[in-house]
Parts: structure tokens; sequence; C-alpha cells
């Protein structure tokens, strides 16, 4: 026979099971509306990234229709046309995105930057003009500048008091990019004639970077800057495909390696292009000299070789950790190694070691002067 005493604990037993059951319901039940006031943080977090990568993007693409331009006006134009592209797409509709300014309203905005040939003293022109007179090629090397500016906001604003004043998680702000690249055309940053962009013109959105496939058809504008102009002839005519291609300034005070944006295999060919109009000096009095180490004259606007290469101030590349090569004036050489793709200038009085490609006496440098800009094509 159960006792009054019993009915009571069993009765305080139920009750207690049916406290706990709530208990743990109720803190079941917030952990949905926990998880979710954390993901809406993380995600705006994470479109802000995202955005600043594709401000970056669509920036170098935008630099990158300047500088295959044949002329100052045109390289405005296909800033504004691929800004206007990128900037007002689905991809920035979705991120947010929304130009600040800049020239017609795009977000971007062209400068023009010089840099001494030897001195490395640097210049800057615009937004959004040409220059009043052309560079001297022999003395000095521009390149074109995009800065752009828009204001992203938060893909799920916060209006949590104490969150929403938070920059892209309760409210907006404005990022700003710049993205610098080498004017294939040195006289044209002094034309400001309409003459078009150049082929890769885009009519729908698309994240690959068009023009650069057709960079060759740039030898009709500016034939003699470079010591192989006809190179991208060469390369249809004989069959290669062309993977991918840049322009990028060696100076002589390179004293590390100069990284690349090409990741390497021995499979891969290697192309290298020289701008005439570039040249090195190591050390104070010493003689000119080109890429292949060899002593070299102006003769007009081009530096022509008055000698035989030497043992020192020529181009050396190196593929990851792989030994160092010598290319100088060559035409084409393929990887020893697979990597990252570094240039450098040999200076024989770093003592840099020609089987790791330490530099011992990186000061050895200090004296150097100059700049040489290297085309580099890959192919496969």
């Amino acid at each position: 026979m159960v006792t009054l005493e019993a009915k009571s604990n069993l009765s305080r037993g139920s009750r207690n099971s049916r406290s706990k059951s709530g208990a743990q319901v109720a803190e079941f039940s917030l952990v949905p509306l926990v998880l979710f006031l954390l993901a809406i943080p993380i995600l705006n977090l994470s479109c802000f990234a995202f955005s600043y990568g594709y401000m970056a993007y669509s920036t170098f693409a935008c630099v990158n229709k300047a500088a295959i331009s044949p002329s100052y006006d045109s390289a405005l134009t296909g800033m504004r046309d691929q800004a206007q592209l990128m900037f007002t797409g689905p991809f920035a509709d979705f991120l947010k995105l929304t130009p600040a300014g800049g020239y017609q309203s795009t977000g971007c905005d062209l400068y023009i930057v010089s840099t001494d040939n030897d001195d490395n003293s640097v210049s800057r022109v615009g937004p959004n003009r040409a220059l009043g007179a052309p560079l001297d090629p022999a003395k000095a090397t521009g390149e074109y500048e995009v800065v752009s500016a828009c204001d992203a906001q938060p893909l799920i604003p916060l209006a949590v008091p104490f969150l929403k004043d938070i920059p892209m998680l309760g409210t907006g702000t404005r990022l700003n990019v710049s993205w610098s690249k080498m004017a294939e055309n040195q006289t044209g940053l002094a034309t400001a004639a309409a003459s078009g962009v150049t082929d890769g013109g885009v009519s729908s959105t698309s994240l690959n970077v068009v023009g650069i496939e057709n960079i060759h058809l740039l030898e009709r504008f500016d034939p003699k800057s470079w010591r192989d102009p006809t190179i991208y002839k060469y390369l249809k005519d004989t069959g290669e495909a062309v993977k991918d291609q840049d322009v990028l300034y060696v100076p002589a005070k390179q004293n590390t390696w100069k990284q690349t944006s090409f990741f390497v295999y021995p499979a891969n060919k290697v192309w290298i292009d020289y701008r005439a109009t570039g040249h090195w000096r190591f050390g104070t009095g010493t003689p000119l000299k080109n890429a292949d180490g060899a002593d070299v004259q102006l003769v007009g606007p081009i530096y022509e070789p008055i000698s035989p290469p030497g043992d020192t101030g020529y181009m050396i590349v190196q593929v990851g950790n792989a030994t160092p090569m010598r290319i100088g004036s060559n035409k084409m050489f393929r990887p020893n190694g697979s990597g990252i793709l570094k240039l450098m200038p040999y200076d024989k009085d770093s003592n840099l070691d020609l089987l790791t490609g330490t530099v011992p006496n990186p000061e050895a440098y200090d004296d150097n002067s100059g700049r040489i800009a290297v085309r580099i094509i890959i192919t496969e």
C-alpha cells in the first residue's frame, strides 16, 4: 500500500522532472536564435571581404584596359567602360557596391605615374588628365594608376543598438583600391586624340579581364621600344598558346628576388622581352648596361650594345628554390623546376650564391641605378 508520504514524493519528483524538461526545451529553443544572431555578422564580414576582393579585381581590370590602349583618350574611355561594367553589374548589385564619385561617376579615376629611370623619383599627374608633353623614354617610364572608390553596405544590416553603428555590421563604409600597370604605349600618355580602345571590348558581365589576349595589336603603336616588337606575331605564327603575360619593372637596386605572379612548371615555356629604352648602372660612374650584361650607349631613344655581355649586370631568374639561371638576352627558356618565377639583376659584388640564390652582401646594390621593363609571356 502506497502511503501519503510516498505519493507526495512521487508528485514532487514528477513536477521536478517536468520543470527540468521545460527548462531544457526553453534552453534548446534559444540555440537557433543565438546561432542566427552570430551568423549575420559572419555573413556580413564575409561579404565585406569578398566585396574588397571584387573591387581589387575590378580595379585591375580597369587599369589593364588603360594600359593596353594606344592613347590617353582611349585609356580613359577603356577605364570608364570597364568600370561601368564591373560596378553596375549583377555582382556589384548583389554585394551592395555603389560607385563613389570618379570620372563620369564611375567610381574610378585615372592617374599617370612617371618614374625617373636613374634616381627612381616619382611624379603623379591627374586625375583624368594626360601629360602635357611626352616622356623621354631614355629618362623616365610611365604607368597608369586607377584609383577606385565604392560605398559598401552590409548584406543584412543589424539594427541592434550596440552594432548598428559598426561599419559593415550595421552601417555602410567606403572602400578604396588603387592598382598600377605600365603603359604599353608610352607616347600615348601625352596623346589626347580620340582613337578608340584596343580590341577586347565587352558586351556582358564577365570576370575575365578582357584585352590581354589582344595585347599584341599594340605592335603597330609602339614597335621600336621593345627589343622584339613582333614577339606576339611570332608566337601566333608558331602555334604557341599564350597562358599568361605581364609587364613589370626590375630596378638595378633590386637586392632581393622580385616575385612575379606566375607559378610555372618544367612543361611551360617562358618568353622574355625587354624594353630597349631602359638601362642599368652597377655603381657610380660605371658603364650603362642592358639586361644581357652588355655595355650600351643611347642611339636616339634606344640603348644599343657596344660590347659583348660581361660577367655582371645581367638578368637572372629562379623558379621556386631551384638553381638560379642566367637568362640575359635569351628569348625563351624552360623552367628548371616548379614554383613562383622570380627575377633579379646579377651584381657580382653582392656575392650572390649561384646555387641557392641567397645574397650575402645586399648592400652592393645600394649604389646602383636605372631600371628595365620586362615582358614575360607564359606558353604551354
